[in-house]
């Protein structure tokens, strides 16, 4: 038995049946879980909040400390040192606030950050790919930054493990500090002169065979950022991007060029990657040097 909000997409599940839910993990695809009602949300019950799609479930405690984080297929809990990581965390003028109480309701996770005030409310949304969370409010205080997922995992991020997890930003101002596609921690921050309301990250986790299909689908459908299918999760799919290159850090000019592709074709190479920085390019403004390209990029067009 259970309260259904329809508009939102989320069970409301009792404690019993939740319970229940959790060891025969059959509970249905794209549901989020609540352990209680909102009203008693915050009130002491200790069933974990659950977030979860068909391939991974990830659950909170009501004290905003990381409970589980599990292969549905297997049930394997991947979860590093199980209760011991806070889900999120605050800075406000230098001082760091750990996540103490969570609650999960109509779609959105309300975190808490000690008796202070601060509070910071995510949007949740389950996908089949992923799992979506968006900054929609942080309150009660000039919060300076805001890690809005926190989950390290006994994953060492390597393509022998049958299992496989990865956090990804999906908007500019969403700082995801590890390298797709393997993981061992997903994390996610945004920090309040870039903007901390409208972040988003996508979780994405799955069997090994299946990681790259779901990050795939992921940024196709969710992500804010240009998408481009011969990179990134794509990347192994395209024949181009079997081939070798060179790196050229500044030295390829119109007067060589020709050097160039004569070694490139003795080497076999079909590719040049162009690497910016120092005497090249500079990052950001992208400007080049104009001692080795008078006509800027229109004469590295010609090249």
């Amino acid at each position: 038995m259970g309260v259904e909000n329809s508009r939102a997409g989320l069970t409301i599940a009792l404690p019993g049946i939740m319970l229940a839910a959790m060891r025969t993990m059959r509970i249905q695809p794209f549901i989020l879980c609540l352990s209680t009602l909102a009203a008693t949300a915050f009130a002491g019950d200790s069933t974990p909040l659950v977030l979860e799609n068909p391939r991974f479930h990830y659950a909170i405690s009501p004290e905003g400390r990381n409970v589980a984080f599990v292969d549905r297929a297997t049930g394997t809990n991947y979860l590093r040192a199980p209760g011991a990581s806070p889900c999120a965390r605050v800075r406000v003028r230098g001082r760091e606030f750990p996540a103490t109480a969570a609650a999960l309701a109509g779609g959105r996770l309300t975190l808490r950050f000690g008796a202070n005030g601060l509070q910071a409310v995510l949007q949740a949304e389950a996908r089949p790919d992923c799992i979506v969370l968006r900054v929609e409010s942080v309150s009660g205080g000039d919060v300076d930054a805001l890690v809005f997922l926190n989950v390290p995992l006994t994953l060492a991020g390597t393509p022998a493990e049958p299992f496989g997890a990865c956090a990804h930003s999906l908007n500019l101002f969403t700082r995801v500090p590890a390298l797709p596609v393997l993981q061992s921690e997903l994390r996610a921050s945004c920090e309040k002169k870039f903007g901390l309301v409208g972040a988003r990250v996508a979780i994405v986790a799955a069997p090994m065979a299946q990681l790259l299909p779901a990050l795939q689908a992921t940024l196709a459908g969710a992500s804010e950022l240009p998408v481009c299918r011969t990179a990134g999760p794509w990347a192994r799919e395209v024949p181009f991007n079997h081939g070798s290159y060179l790196f050229n850090f500044g030295t390829l000019t119109e007067t060589n060029v020709s050097d160039w592709i004569e070694m490139a074709r003795s080497l076999g190479f079909t590719q040049i990657d162009n690497h910016g920085g120092g005497g090249f390019f500079r990052f950001g403004s992208m400007e080049l040097n104009r001692e080795k390209w008078p006509d800027g990029w229109a004469g590295w067009e010609r090249i």
